[in-house]
């Protein structure tokens, strides 16, 4: 079978425009969590599905100048432009990561990959139910099931997240949720680039391990509960899902 990393990405963000080109290190932000997701095991081919918007125009101008593998679809229907990338790449299995997830630990990549491999099922996430912080999101599913649930898709919502159509249909979905040990709890921490707070947390980490790559996200608890001031940095950072 044939698997695919696919990451969402746009630079129209309304909270922070352009925040995959920004730097972090030496690299961008989308540059260096390609780095992260190359430490996999597993011989994936990476995929940036980007926003046909001319918007976008620069995004793809620089994946084009960094051989990085890209498709370009929907603005709205990101459920759409990412069946379409998977389709055109000739992806069986899509492991989805979003752009705004610069840390996401390559051990957790391979963690679902195996699950998912070696059990019958349609769908493994670690984000369905938080637990592991925000950040740290990693989903795998079928290419077919994404299309068959697409096929009944309703409302918007469903459009614009690509999984949520999976999630609300357990019964016909095989899913198998994973769920953080203890040393990996913490739900509420934010890792993920929403905000110009989380820039700066995510820059501090970063610059912390220096030219090291392959920390993974124990390291990055342990570094933050040695220095606790950091955590305050983006604490007041509202999520998405958040009431």
């Amino acid at each position: 079978m044939i698997n695919g990393i696919i990451i969402t990405a746009r630079l129209s963000s309304s909270r922070l425009p352009g925040k995959v080109l920004l730097k972090c290190g030496k690299q961008t932000m989308i540059e260096y969590l390609i780095s992260r997701l190359n430490i996999s095991k597993f011989n994936n081919k990476i995929v940036v599905a980007i926003d046909e918007e001319k918007s976008d125009d620069k995004l793809e101008k620089f994946l084009k100048s960094k051989k990085i593998n890209y498709f370009r679809g929907s603005s709205n229907n990101v459920t759409k432009r990412v069946i379409d990338a998977a389709t055109f790449f000739k992806f069986e299995n899509i492991t989805l990561i979003t752009g705004d997830c610069p840390l996401i630990d390559y051990q957790l990549l391979d963690q679902c990959i195996r699950v998912f491999y070696l059990n019958k099922c349609d769908f493994v996430t670690n984000c369905n139910f938080r637990s592991y912080p925000d950040g740290m999101d990693v989903q795998i599913f079928k290419l077919k099931s994404l299309k068959r649930i697409y096929k009944g898709i309703k409302n918007d919502l469903e459009k614009e997240h690509v999984t949520l159509g999976l999630r609300n249909n357990p019964k016909t979905i095989r899913t198998i949720n994973l769920i953080a040990p203890k040393k990996l709890f913490w739900p509420s921490l934010g890792l993920t680039l929403d905000e110009k707070k989380d820039y700066i947390l995510i820059k501090k980490i970063v610059k912390h391990f220096k030219n090291k790559i392959d920390y993974n996200c124990l390291d990055i608890l342990n570094y933050l509960n040695n220095n606790k001031e950091l955590i305050k940095i983006n604490s007041n950072v509202k999520r998405k899902g958040d009431s």
